[in-house]
């Protein structure tokens, strides 16, 4: 690996965050995180803990020099969590209603998130 964008690449490996090495600054990195990545199923909670990585994740690409798109799902389950939902409907009309008072709540954990590495 050349230069500062290669320094981080083995800790990402290792951890499992990236499959290739990285190459250099300005790379764009498109994390796409699904919502058994955000949601503990047993009780409909959002996982904070994987949160947290995601997060501290993004921190490190983006001090490395690199650009980073969030593609994220979870909405719906943190709709269920928000209105006490013990399991997800089967309805589209019910996830859509779940979606949209989930969505909100969901970027503003990753606000709260990226605020707190000051990003």
């Amino acid at each position: 690996m050349e230069g500062s964008a290669g320094q981080k690449a083995p800790e990402l490996k290792k951890k499992g965050l990236v499959k290739e090495a990285l190459h250099s600054p300005g790379d764009i990195f498109v994390i796409k995180v699904g919502t058994s990545s955000l949601v503990r199923p047993e009780q409909q909670t959002l996982n904070l803990t994987n949160l947290a990585r995601i997060s501290e994740t993004v921190k490190l690409l983006k001090s490395e020099g690199h650009h980073v798109i969030i593609v994220t799902s979870g909405a719906v389950g943190v709709g269920c969590q928000r209105l006490g939902l013990t399991t997800r409907p089967s309805l589209l009309a019910k996830k859509q209603a779940l979606a949209a008072v989930g969505q909100v709540h969901l970027m503003k954990f990753y606000e709260d998130f990226f605020a707190a590495l000051g990003l």
